[in-house]
């Protein structure tokens, strides 16, 4: 095989990492997130699951696919008149899933034992969140990268998608339409 042939394949298998990591992050909200935790006993004895273990390391999982992806989708626009575009999406969308595994971390930490605090009869677990730092600008700053960079990154890339000409613009509308259903999900 000759090394672009090599650099294609590798190219092909990381941008058909982006609608695996999805059905992933789908399943997990189908089979943990679907069910409804508003009671303060119903989410704590979620967050001690094994079930709630395993959708967090899903999602983690999920989010190092969609890592391949975005970059073999970079890398298919590199050297098109959408290639600033996309790499403003690239930076974008790292920021945001940085966010999200800072997030995801923390919670995965720290719920579990919240959680097992509440259902030992604990009525102020919830305090710990406030203890441990888990509110104010820093939260705050990671849930706005998370938020905006999200939105930022789908823009950015489905207009240098649309600019290199590489890939249907139908797929700039189903981006579009992902980075609107994923926070209504």
């Amino acid at each position: 095989m000759v090394a672009g042939d090599v650099a294609a394949n590798r190219i092909r298998l990381g941008i058909l990492a982006l609608p695996v990591a999805g059905a992933m992050e789908l399943a997990t909200t189908v089979l943990v997130w679907s069910e409804d935790t508003r009671a303060d006993r119903d989410w704590a004895e979620l967050v001690v699951s094994t079930r709630y273990e395993a959708a967090q390391s899903i999602d983690l999982l999920s989010t190092v696919l969609y890592f391949f992806g975005i970059f073999a989708l970079y890398a298919c626009v590199v050297g098109t008149r959408g290639e600033r575009w996309a790499l403003g999406g690239l930076i974008s969308l790292v920021f945001y899933m940085v966010s999200w595994v800072v997030i995801t971390g923390a919670d995965a930490s720290v719920d579990p034992f919240v959680g097992r605090q509440y259902l030992e009869g604990r009525e102020d677990a919830f305090a710990i969140y406030e203890s441990r730092g888990y509110t104010g600008a820093w939260s705050d700053t990671v849930l706005f990268a998370y938020d905006w960079g999200q939105y930022a990154g789908f823009l950015l890339f489905g207009i240098g998608i649309w600019r290199s000409g590489w890939l249907p613009q139908g797929a700039v509308i189903l981006g579009i339409a992902f980075a609107v259903l994923t926070p209504v999900a």
